[in-house]
């Protein structure tokens, strides 16, 4: 059985794991490298899971719901711990190898990858021939194909259609593409404040509603706001109408301080004195997110109506789709890598099946 997996990422190197020496498999990547987007992840750690990742976590509960039925964080876990990767766990269930480096994981799927990729390979084209697939003008033809090429989130603007390139020949669109877990640029002028980092109580306000509320640490620029808190609000933004957007911070939750230049940074103090700052209640006006290019993953994609519960093409059952190209994302700490794995374990359960057959 020849299969042709398009995109060598998370999922793509996941599920040619989990069918090593089971079928013919080929790998078309357009990139010279292969996973860069797990070796990235938690800053170089891999966060490669979150062991209490649940559908409320993701954009499309309903999906995600059903998925979880058939799979979850902690099978994943058995299946990499299985490998040879010793893992640990911290107290948000945020998953990562005990190295804490992403090279081991890359490594170690690589050793249980048995593959042929082709490298700097664009794929423009899927084409029909008989009961085949072919890639391009690519001199073999395949029985089934895996769409997993990623999206274009952290990808230079020139660069972000090749993702998709392809997709037109299969008669498929995106939905909106948005950037999510990203920071936000505001109507603020926060120029004094650039390079301060605050723990914060932040909570995300759309049309008068209150949003998400969380707690972490929030970074400040010149033109706007980040940290792991502030793009965990972005995720929440994305499902949102968006109008009339704003984030409160508390910057001091629960404390009153005799004096608030003992209590705070300096550039901190300093804004919040000369600005006449609530501490407790200091209100930034979103704009909007910052760009793809600062994205860590795409709000959008391909829709989910074109799939079945098993990630396969509803128009054509042979064609797969799993991962970030699909319209699903979660917030950080693992959740999304945790989306890449999950899918590509019912991928590769479907194509063993087929294999037996």
């Amino acid at each position: 059985m020849n299969i042709a997996i398009i995109g060598a990422g998370a999922s793509a190197l996941f599920l040619s794991a989990l069918l090593k020496n089971k079928c013919d498999i080929t790998i078309f990547e357009r990139n010279k490298k292969i996973a860069s987007k797990l070796l990235a992840s938690g800053n170089g750690r891999c966060n490669m899971l979150n062991i209490d990742a649940c559908a409320n976590d993701y954009n499309n509960k309903e999906f995600m719901e059903k998925l979880f039925k058939k799979v979850n964080t902690k099978d994943i876990l058995e299946i990499f711990n299985n490998m040879g990767i010793t893992t640990t766990i911290d107290s948000e269930g945020r998953v990562y190898p005990i190295s804490l480096s992403s090279e081991t994981v890359l490594n170690v799927l690589l050793d249980n990858v048995v593959a042929d990729i082709e490298f700097n390979y664009i794929v423009a084209k899927i084409s029909k021939v008989g009961s085949k697939y072919q890639i391009n003008d690519y001199n073999k033809l395949f029985d089934y194909v895996v769409l997993a090429s990623g999206s274009s989130a952290s990808i230079v603007e020139a660069k972000q259609d090749l993702c998709y390139s392809y997709l037109k020949s299969l008669n498929l669109s995106l939905n909106k593409l948005n950037p999510s877990l990203v920071g936000f640029r505001v109507k603020n002028s926060l120029k004094g404040l650039s390079g301060v980092r605050s723990k914060v109580l932040a909570t995300l306000y759309v049309d008068g509603k209150m949003i998400h509320k969380e707690r972490g640490e929030a970074i400040f620029k010149d033109d706007g706001i980040s940290g792991i808190v502030i793009m965990n609000m972005s995720s929440y933004y994305n499902r949102t109408n968006k109008r009339n957007a704003y984030i409160t911070l508390d910057i001091l939750e629960g404390l009153y301080p005799f004096s608030l230049k003992g209590a705070l940074a300096p550039k901190m103090y300093l804004y919040v004195t000369e600005n006449g700052i609530d501490i407790h209640s200091f209100r930034l006006d979103i704009i909007d997110t910052y760009g793809i290019k600062d994205a860590q993953v795409i709000n959008g994609g391909v829709d989910l109506e074109n799939i079945t519960d098993t990630f396969r093409l509803k128009k054509d059952k042979n064609i797969f789709l799993m991962g970030e190209m699909l319209d699903i994302d979660g917030v950080c700490g693992g959740y999304n890598l945790s989306f890449a794995f999950m899918s590509a374990y019912i991928v590769g359960s479907e194509l063993e099946n087929e294999n037996k057959n």
